[in-house]
């Protein structure tokens, strides 16, 4: 099944938004200003549908900008492999960051991740993100599955077709969904748990070959998929996240 297959998961689950812990984090990674990136405008979107669904639900951006997370120094990435009751005052300086990154991660209750693909793959402050959530907390042997159940929506814009949802697509070529498939699973995520929203090609939006509104372009296909993907994320009072 083809990076999660929205048919398939909205016909038998929905994720259950916790009374413990109801809030919506969103992350966005695209360095194009405001309504200029087509990845947060389709986060935005599905943000409206999410809070049509789950009313009174927090929506919660990172408490740092994506694109401001620093890349690790070699003293963050060392201080990262220290169980935390073994941490010494300075290994907690180094890591707090992180650490502060990781709770607002599995404090979530869904989160929604909008990126476009940089030659390829992640763009660099989506890596940086990936390596301070990386860490002592959530990456260990036996594995702590720390975001088990926790739905996440990955929301990726491409000037080329690159998803399995674009015609003509060079999915060999892919190196971003896949990376994020495996981080996230990695850390707990099941099939189940995630769900991704492509919207690509976008190049020819950008070159005036296509308008936005057509019904073939990448944002009219991930448009078309964005009342689902927010449907399936429900507010319970069961007091747990299930699937």
């Amino acid at each position: 099944m083809p990076y999660f297959s929205l048919c398939c998961l909205l016909a038998t689950m929905a994720a259950i938004v916790t009374a413990e812990k109801p809030y919506l984090l969103r992350l966005k990674f695209s360095t194009r200003p405001g309504d200029k990136s087509y990845s947060s405008r389709l986060v935005d979107e599905f943000t409206a549908h999410f809070i049509a669904n789950n009313p009174g639900v927090e929506v919660r951006d990172s408490f740092i900008a994506p694109n401001n997370i620093p890349h690790l120094s070699y003293e963050e990435q060392e201080a990262g492999r220290v169980p935390e009751a073994k941490q010494s005052e300075e290994d907690q300086r180094h890591f707090k960051l992180a650490s502060d990154l990781t709770g607002e991660l599995i404090g979530a209750s869904a989160v929604v991740i909008g990126t476009p693909m940089f030659n390829w793959g992640p763009p660099s402050a989506l890596k940086a993100y990936v390596d301070r959530v990386v860490n002592v907390r959530t990456f260990q042997t036996p594995p702590v599955n720390l975001i088990s159940g926790l739905p996440i929506t990955l929301i990726i814009a491409s000037g080329g077709p690159y998803s399995s949802d674009a015609p003509n697509s060079r999915p060999h070529m892919d190196f971003l969904r896949p990376y994020l498939k495996q981080v996230f699973t990695i850390l707990g995520s099941s099939e189940d748990d995630l769900l991704f929203v492509n919207g690509d090609p976008t190049g020819p939006i950008d070159r005036g070959l296509l308008q936005e509104s057509d019904a073939s372009s990448g944002m009219s296909r991930a448009r078309a998929l964005l009342p689902a993907a927010a449907a399936r994320i429900k507010r319970g009072d069961s007091g747990k996240s299930e699937l």
